[in-house]
């Protein structure tokens, strides 16, 4: 616990104190120059679509029992800009209808809004953000049903150069999670089990190495807090080292592996101290063949009684093959182990059930055309299952769908 309250310490004193010099092109430049629309000091790039549109084998992923149905998303959606002044608010909105041709319980309308606003001062930028999702998409790999959630979330912080090529970010953040009350598996309400807040401080300094390489590092303290279900709670603190790379690089996206220590505050409940991992890139060869790579490892709550918390540790390929100008192959492949952390004192077959692990395979492979400069039709074909000891917890599915998508 001392060393947390140093952490938050150091954080809060270094977005407060460290000495700012003038901010360079990296932090002020105006991010809807690219923008595909222009009102005056409003930017915007729209964009809209028809998606999975075709046949869920196994809507429920239910290990027994399977249900078939014709689904279709339709969605629509917003990157916007607006600036006054100093001032500059970022918008990111999504919207879809979830159409089920049977289920119609399982029909849904979803919305994401994501918004920032930063004030570009000569010596740093303060700003303030928040969000809202409300959704029926499953929120992770451990929870197979399509549970209705919310998650709203805020936060304020300030962006420091340091140097010609060093920035300091320092912020802190609040999430909250909640489940509607009649959303429940094997006869555990998912609102009495994961309704929590977590609150983080966090700073991150960025240096930039190369024109197209910045080295990471972020530290941060958590602390999540469960509204019906107090033996989760728990402070986390994490060191995270990593890069990012442009998009026209060779490599593109960002690379983070570092630690975290997972402190529990119920004596019954198992701590975790070890690896952690954030990794999502991507390597062009030839400029006909992309390879995309993506790898995650970090702590997960779970909803069952006798396992609070998982190691969730994953990855996946993605090769997409350029046939001509227009058209596309693309072949995935993922791979997820859940390993659950069961309660102290369990014993026999309980004990067993509560520290299993469970791996979720998925791989499948899609055909995809451009028309024009907008437009994007192609046809999917993907097979998921899940594999446990936990007969419940096993499934498989296959979904079949087509999609139509078009940004102005």
């Amino acid at each position: 616990m001392k060393y947390s309250c140093v952490l938050r310490g150091v954080a809060w004193l270094a977005a407060v104190c460290l000495p700012a010099v003038a901010l360079g092109q990296d932090i002020t430049q105006d991010p809807g120059a690219g923008a595909s629309m222009h009102f005056g000091s409003l930017s915007m790039t729209p964009r809209a679509g028809i998606r999975d549109v075709g046949i869920d084998t196994n809507v429920l992923n239910a290990s027994g029992d399977p249900q078939k149905d014709f689904t279709a998303t339709f969605a629509t959606g917003a990157d916007a800009w607006w600036t006054v002044s100093r001032a500059r608010v970022t918008s990111k909105t999504d919207a879809g209808w979830v159409y089920y041709q049977q289920l119609a319980d399982q029909r849904s309308f979803d919305l994401n809004e994501q918004a920032r606003l930063d004030v570009v001062l000569a010596q740093f930028v303060p700003y303030v953000l928040g969000g809202y999702d409300h959704s029926r998409q499953r929120p992770n790999l451990e929870i197979d049903a399509r549970a209705l959630h919310t998650t709203t979330s805020g936060g304020f912080g300030s962006v420091i150069r340091l140097g010609s090529r060093t920035t300091f970010d320092g912020s802190a953040a609040w999430r909250k999670f909640e489940f509607t009350e009649d959303q429940s598996i094997e006869d555990v309400q998912l609102a009495r089990a994961l309704n929590r807040t977590e609150q983080e401080v966090s700073g991150s300094v960025r240096v930039s190495v190369t024109p197209l390489t910045t080295a990471v590092l972020t530290i941060a303290d958590e602390h999540d807090r469960f509204v019906f279900s107090p033996i989760r709670d728990s402070n986390s603190v994490r060191v995270l080292p990593g890069f990012e790379f442009k998009p026209f690089a060779l490599i593109a996206g960002k690379v983070a592996v570092g630690y975290r220590r997972f402190d529990a505050l119920d004596a019954a409940v198992p701590d975790y101290s070890g690896l952690i991992a954030s990794i999502d890139a991507s390597y062009t060869m030839r400029e006909m063949t992309r390879f995309g790579f993506s790898f995650n490892r970090d702590v997960e709550y779970s909803f069952e009684v006798t396992s609070p918390y998982y190691l969730s540790t994953g990855g996946s390929v993605t090769v997409t093959q350029a046939l001509g100008p227009d058209w596309m192959l693309i072949g995935r492949l993922s791979r997820t182990g859940l390993a659950y952390r069961a309660l102290a004192g369990l014993g026999g077959s309980a004990a067993d059930l509560a520290s299993r692990r469970d791996v979720v395979l998925s791989y499948g492979a899609g055909v995809g055309r451009r028309v024009g400069s907008s437009m994007r039709v192609g046809v999917d074909l993907d097979r998921t299952r899940r594999d446990s000891i936990d007969i419940a917890r096993t499934y498989s599915g296959i979904k079949l769908g087509g999609s139509l998508t078009y940004g102005f």
